[in-house]
């Protein structure tokens, strides 16, 4: 009797590792949903020409660890996808075989750290993204052979700091994104390794400080995000698009190469210009303490310019003789001036689009300002008379009156 039990046990866990996981099938692409994969068994899905699948989407079901025979089942994978699978742990022989993947992505996990040689064999991997996880922290060899990897997203951890080394195996990284981690510093050496580097992200972190010569290996960057830290000093490093919003910095330095540059809601009283050659295009630098126009004055390929409440007073022409390319203007809830007068932004050549506190006077406008084609009020305090004066006045010189919203036209019926 006991004879025969072992046999059906027997038969019952063979049938069990050689039972394939349910795969829906469209061109090239498997997706198993919603099921519980083991490690320790052979990985089959229903499909008969395993060379057909090229890529593999697991998503919404249960795998603490993914099994090392993926990769020796359907050799020709290009794209893995595991998302929302409860994974704990990647062991180290999982990408032996991996020698045709150029995309991984591992989401919603629950992953603390990444150990050395964890991807030893994904010599062709160009993207990798492990995010949503519980990292914490990642060894220094943990990004061993990946030497075509171009993008490496790290975002929703909870990485405090980063090794310099761990990034010195990738020397074609060209895309960096670690937002949304509890990040408390940035070694200075830390994409020494890395001269194509071209964006990178470290926006939702805790950085106070950012070394001046974070950058130094790199010719040219491309995008540079480090909003919503705690950054009491910062600079653009050059980069093409720049992000430092919603920080505690007090100066900001530009160097050459901006082009786009955001630097709203901070303590900013002083824009330092460290080059002459200024080739900024769009200019954000709302809720600060600017007092002047200082470095702003300067630049003259800008486009669009926002300096929304902010210390200055009340602007003459000599803040704007060079500013002729700018279209669109934004300078409204300044502390130290209500009205301005049409007339001194009459070097802006190219203005089209206005939004300032009040105009000291609305007749003529398309004369001052000829390109002129929006005017928007900003303030909450209009006599609808008075307004509806306004409006007609500037309609007659085919100017569009907007509003912000919550402002008059709420009220006032034009």
């Amino acid at each position: 009797m006991k004879g025969i039990k072992s046999v059906i046990g027997l038969l019952l866990i063979l049938k069990f590792s050689e039972a394939a996981y349910n795969c829906s099938y469209q061109t090239g692409i498997c997706s198993v949903d919603k099921q519980s994969i083991s490690a320790s068994e052979p990985f089959v899905v229903n499909r008969e020409n395993a060379s057909s699948v090229t890529l593999l989407v697991l998503s919404d079901g249960y795998m603490p660890q993914p099994p090392p025979t993926i990769f020796t089942k359907y050799p020709e994978l290009n794209l893995l996808s595991i998302a929302n699978m409860s994974l704990q742990e990647i062991s180290s022989n999982v990408f032996t075989n991996a020698k045709k993947l150029i995309s991984l992505l591992i989401m919603r996990g629950q992953l603390t750290t990444l150990n050395n040689g964890t991807f030893s064999g994904c010599e062709n991997l160009q993207s990798l993204q492990v995010t949503n996880q519980k990292l914490s922290s990642i060894d220094i060899m943990a990004f061993q052979g990946l030497k075509n990897l171009q993008n490496l997203y790290l975002s929703n951890n909870q990485l405090t700091f980063i090794h310099p080394l761990v990034l010195a195996t990738l020397p074609k990284l060209m895309n960096f994104n670690i937002d949304y981690n509890l990040l408390t510093e940035i070694d200075s050496q830390q994409f020494i390794s890395n001269p194509v580097l071209y964006g990178v992200n470290f926006n939702s972190n805790q950085l106070k400080i950012l070394p001046n010569n974070l950058f130094q290996a790199q010719k040219f960057l491309g995008s540079f995000y480090a909003a919503d830290n705690q950054l009491i000093t910062a600079q653009s490093f050059g980069a093409s698009y720049v992000d430092v919003k919603n920080n505690k910095i007090r100066n900001f330095t530009l160097s050459s190469g901006e082009s786009t540059v955001h630097i709203q809601n901070n303590l900013i009283r002083k824009i330092i210009c460290s080059s002459t050659n200024l080739t900024v295009q769009r200019f954000y630098a709302d809720n600060n303490f600017l007092t002047n126009f200082l470095c702003i004055r300067d630049m003259v390929n800008l486009t669009d310019l926002s300096v929304v409440n902010n210390k200055m007073p009340r602007p003459t022409k000599t803040p704007f003789l060079k500013l002729t390319k700018v279209r669109a203007f934004q300078m409204y809830n300044m502390t130290r001036f209500s009205t301005v007068l049409p007339k001194v932004f009459s070097p802006m050549v190219s203005l089209s689009n206005l939004r300032v506190d009040r105009l000291a006077a609305y007749k003529n406008l398309n004369i001052t300002l000829p390109k002129v084609s929006i005017l928007a009020l900003t303030t909450t305090t209009w006599n609808c008379t008075y307004l509806s004066s306004v409006n007609s006045i500037l309609k007659s010189q085919r100017i569009i009156l907007v509003f912000n919203i919550g402002s008059d036209r709420s009220r006032c019926t034009l």
